[in-house]
C-alpha cells in the first residue's frame, strides 16, 4: 500500500496518495554492504514496502557457504542467525515482509539421513524457525516470499523426487499446490512471489508437453491457472531465484517470456494478457523483469544491448508513459554522477511499493560484485503537486 506523504506549504496542508515525490525527497545512491571483495556472489532478493529494508545473500569465494543478510537504512547490514553452532548453518534470505521485520529463506542442518535444507523464517528479536517439508522424508525446501503481515509464505519443496510449489500459513503449515502437468514423470513447480495479502501466488510449472510456463494461484478458487506464457530460459529449482513478480491486487504479473535471444521482459494484466516491454534501445538482445510495484505501474529488471562493438547489461525501470529507461542514466540526470563514479550497474531486482526505490547489483570501482540501493523521485509528481499547492495558497490569501 502506498505511503501517504503530508506536505505543508504556505500554511496549506496537502495529502498526496502517490508515494514519494520530488518535494523534499532527494535522489540517492548507496552501497548496501561495504566490502564484498571476499564474496563470489552477492544478491539482493527482496525489499520492504517503503524501501528501507532489503534482504539477500552472499557466497564465499569457494561457493560453499551462503549467508543471508538483512540491511536497514541507517543501521547497516545484519547477517541472519544460524542453527547448531555450525558455520555452514547460516540462513539464506529470499523474501521479506512489508514492514521488513520477517525474513524467509532456508537453513541447512545435519540429520540422521544427511544434510537437510529446510524452509525457514526469521523474525526480529525471535530468531530462526524451521517450516518443515511436504513429506516426512523431505530433504529440501526453501521459502522465497512472504506476505506483508508475515503470515503467508510461498516456496519450493523437493520431496519424493518431486519439486512442488507450496503455500504456508500459521494455521495450516505447508500446502502443496500441484502442477500444470498431469504427467508424474515430469512434474515440477515453484512458488516465486506473493501478493501483499498472500491470497495470490505466482510461479513456474512444467506442462504436459515438457515446457515450463507461468501460473497464477489464487486461494479463493484453489486453482493453478496456466497463463499461457512460456518461461524465457531454464530455471534452477534450487536457487530460490525470483523470476516472477505479482502486484498487490494479484492482477498484474511481471516476468520473462521465451522470445528472441534469451527472453524478453513482459507485464501480464488479467483480462488483457502479456505485453512485451522492449529494450533500452534498438539493439536490445534480451530483457528480464524481476519485480513490479504495488499498483503494477512500474517494472524493474535488466536489459542486454549491443551497440555493434560492445555488449552490456543495464538495470531498467519501465512504466507505460516513459517506456523502458536506464536506472543508471536516471541517477546521473538527478545529479548522482559523482556517486556512481567507477560503478557499472548490472541489474535491478527489487522495487519499493511506490516504484521510487530500487535495489540490485553491479561492479564497483574496484571491480568487485557489489549491491546498491537508490531512490529516484518522479519529477512530474512534484511539479503537479507544487502547482496545485501554490494555486490553492494564493486563493486563500
Amino acid at each position: 500500500m502506498l505511503n501517504q506523504l503530508r506536505v505543508l506549504l504556505c500554511g496549506v496542508p496537502i495529502v498526496a496518495g502517490m508515494g514519494l515525490s520530488s518535494i523534499g525527497v532527494a535522489a540517492s545512491f548507496e552501497r548496501v554492504i561495504n566490502d564484498t571483495s571476499t564474496f563470489s556472489k552477492v544478491r539482493v532478493t527482496d525489499m520492504s514496502d517503503d524501501g528501507r529494508v532489503v534482504v539477500g545473500y552472499v557466497d564465499d569465494q569457494g561457493g560453499f557457504l551462503r549467508k543471508g543478510f538483512r540491511w536497514e537504512q541507517g543501521k547497516g547490514v545484519e547477517y541472519l542467525g544460524y542453527l547448531n553452532g555450525a558455520d555452514w548453518n547460516w540462513m539464506t534470505a529470499y523474501g521479506v515482509s512489508g514492514d521488513g521485520n520477517v525474513v524467509v529463506g532456508s537453513t541447512s542442518r545435519e540429520s540422521n539421513t544427511g544434510l537437510i535444507t529446510e524452509a525457514s523464517k526469521w523474525v526480529e528479536n525471535q530468531g530462526v524457525t524451521m517450516l518443515g517439508h511436504l513429506a516426512a522424508d523431505g530433504q529440501y525446501s526453501v521459502a522465497v516470499d512472504v506476505s506483508d503481515d508475515g503470515n503467508v509464505i510461498a516456496g519450493i519443496d523437493h520431496s519424493q523426487d518431486k519439486r512442488q510449489a507450496f503455500r504456508w500459513t500459521v494455521g495450516d503449515g505447508l500446502e502443496g499446490l500441484g502442477w500444470l502437468s498431469d504427467d508424474a514423470a515430469i512434474n515440477h513447480s515453484v512458488g516465486l512471489d506473493l501478493s501483499g495479502d498472500g491470497a495470490t501466488l505466482v510461479g513456474l510449472s512444467t506442462r504436459d508437453d515438457g515446457s515450463t510456463g507461468y501460473y497464477r494461484y489464487q486461494k479463493q478458487n484453489d486453482v493453478m491457472e496456466d497463463l499461457g506464457i512460456n518461461y524465457g530460459h531454464s530455471y534452477d529449482y534450487y536457487s530460490g531465484k525470483r523470476e516472477a513478480a505479482v502486484n498487490n491486487a494479484g492482477d498484474m504479473i511481471a516476468g520473462t517470456i521465451a522470445e528472441g535471444f534469451g527472453g524478453q521482459a513482459f507485464r501480464w494484466i488479467d483480462g488483457e494478457g502479456a505485453t512485451l516491454l522492449g529494450g533500452l534501445d534498438e539493439s536490445n538482445i534480451s530483457s528480464y523483469a524481476y519485480d513490479i510495484s504495488d499498483d503494477g505501474s512500474f517494472v524493474v529488471g535488466a536489459s542486454s544491448v549491443n551497440d555493434g562493438s560492445t555488449y552490456r547489461q543495464d538495470p531498467f525501470v519501465w512504466d507505460e508513459v516513459n517506456g523502458m529507461r536506464s536506472i543508471e542514466t536516471l541517477l546521473k540526470e538527478h545529479g548522482l554522477t559523482d556517486a556512481l563514479a567507477g560503478w557499472d550497474l548490472m541489474s535491478a531486482s527489487q522495487v519499493s511499493a511506490d516504484g521510487m526505490t530500487f535495489s540490485g547489483w553491479g561492479f564497483d570501482a574496484s571491480g568487485a560484485k557489489s549491491l546498491w540501493i537508490a531512490t529516484i523521485p518522479e519529477p512530474g509528481v512534484g511539479l503537479v503537486l507544487l502547482g496545485g499547492m501554490i494555486g490553492l495558497a494564493m486563493k486563500r490569501k
